[in-house]
């Protein structure tokens, strides 16, 4: 960065906060936007290029920074009309220009610009470089390559344009080629560990494993503490499933790089294949902590929760994915099992609980039945029924749903809303005083449970009968 450029940004920004006009001549403005690109910050790249074109209105540059940062925003339409207009075509208009038709599946005329810049002879080599990666940028890997080789033909071969034909044939995935010349370039500097790393990739996407380990080893014996060797190897063992070995790499690595993202993840996920919830649980949250919008390490920190108990730190880890990916079934399963282990209350649990029998389209019998236990106790029972009636006809803890069944029959009986047969009273008078003590407990069976088949058919008509008229009435 120009030594001069801060004062630029000091004034700028200045200037945006009180409203007054200052003067900035065209590299000005040019190094202030691209401060702006270089921080991430395109609203005031684009303020800068604004501001840039009512004071040069002519200037085709300025309006190809505004085309360039308006697709950065995904303006695709906007861009295109701007540069579009644009007659003047300096090598900087022509790479914008490129990239917008690429970006806007215009390939033939992004790639008529491209190779007119690669191929011109005033075209510098930063140009023709620049070119080159609109082409790897939009995955245009076949003409990279191509590009590539007129690259070297005009400028030379260089440790940068080896690198990155290696890339585009490991895109390409010419891995014997890739392995070829990564040998050739260990050949001449064999204590190069970043390339010993990258051999070790190649081969772990060959799978060839033992060699891609063997690689990695190189590259330990130049660097112990080659925490890239330690991270390809760790991730091997993994996906060999040796995660104890993966696992105890991860950690290494942890020490050696803390607060790194990937490294508790990788952690977080060995500890829970080893089902050690805790530790698990530990990394995991230092994870999200980093990054707390990654859907599946914030479902696998609330679920370490839940196994532990910790019902109030699953919840709260959950929250942040929880909304966004609402429509994701095992999140509501979670949340629910959560607000369960909370005791929260029926109100507050009834709405999940019906998003998830509707997202599930009724095929996850645990929450039919807890929605039946939901109706019971708020003394709906013609959903309770309905919902009881739904579980045993997909054979679902039958032995509870004929339990809970025969006390709202009995409960209804009293209540003279439902008609059940002599028989069927007597055996209820009879039995009735041993389902006592269960009877409000939600999920006690009488240890002694043997009702007769007739008594069962009966209740399940009677049941049946009564949502019917049930339904006939609402």
């Amino acid at each position: 960065m120009s030594e001069s450029i801060p004062e630029y940004i000091e004034r700028f920004e200045k200037m945006l906060q009180t409203g007054e006009k200052v003067f900035f001549d065209r590299e000005e403005f040019y190094d202030i936007a691209h401060y702006y690109e270089d921080v991430f910050d395109t609203d005031k790249a684009i303020s800068a290029v604004d501001y840039g074109m009512e004071m040069y209105p002519r200037d085709p540059e300025m309006k190809a920074h505004k085309a360039l940062y308006l697709l950065w925003l995904g303006e695709n339409e906007k861009s295109l009309d701007i540069i579009m207009h644009l007659s003047e075509e300096s090598e900087y208009i022509k790479k914008v220009k490129a990239d917008i038709l690429a970006t806007c599946g215009r390939k033939e005329e992004a790639m008529l610009l491209i190779d007119q810049m690669i191929q011109s002879m005033d075209s510098s080599q930063l140009d023709c470089l620049e070119a080159y990666d609109i082409l790897v940028t939009h995955e245009y890997y076949n003409e990279a390559l191509s590009a590539l080789q007129i690259i070297k033909e005009r400028f030379g071969e260089s440790q940068d344009t080896r690198n990155d034909e290696i890339h585009i044939n490991e895109m390409l995935e010419n891995y014997d080629l890739c392995i070829s010349k990564l040998n050739k370039q260990l050949d001449e500097d064999p204590y190069d560990g970043g390339m010993w790393c990258h051999l070790a990739q190649i081969y772990n996407k060959m799978g060839k494993t033992e060699q891609a380990l063997e690689s990695c080893n190189f590259a330990l014996a130049i660097d112990p503490l080659d925490t890239i060797a330690l991270q390809i190897s760790a991730l091997i063992y993994y996906e060999q499933k040796n995660t104890e070995k993966a696992r105890d790499i991860f950690l290494q690595i942890n020490e050696l790089r803390p607060n790194d993202y990937t490294v508790l993840l990788g952690l977080g996920d060995c500890y829970w294949i080893l089902k050690d919830y805790a530790n698990s649980l530990k990394y995991l949250k230092e994870a999200v902590e980093i990054e707390s919008e990654i859907v599946e390490a914030n479902y696998m920190a609330a679920y370490c929760a839940f196994q532990l108990g910790e019902y109030q730190i699953g919840i709260d880890v959950l929250k942040p994915v929880f909304e966004a990916k609402r429509e994701d079934l095992r999140m509501k399963m979670l949340n629910m099992d959560l607000m369960l282990g909370m005791n929260k209350s029926i109100a507050e649990i009834y709405p999940f609980l019906l998003e998830i029998i509707d997202s599930s389209e009724g095929k996850i019998n645990q929450y039919w039945m807890i929605k039946a236990y939901c109706d019971e106790y708020m003394k709906d029972y013609a959903q309770a029924i309905k919902s009881y009636l739904y579980a045993y006809e997909n054979n679902y803890l039958t032995e509870l749903v004929i339990y809970r069944l025969l006390l709202i029959v009995d409960d209804l009986s009293i209540r003279k809303t439902i008609h059940l047969s002599v028989d069927f009273l007597d055996y209820l008078i009879e039995q009735i005083p041993d389902f006592e003590e269960g009877r409000y407990e939600l999920l006690v069976i009488p240890e002694v449970f043997n009702i007769p088949q007739w008594v069962i058919d009966e209740l399940i008509e009677t049941s049946k009968n009564y949502l019917l008229n049930y339904e006939s009435h609402d």
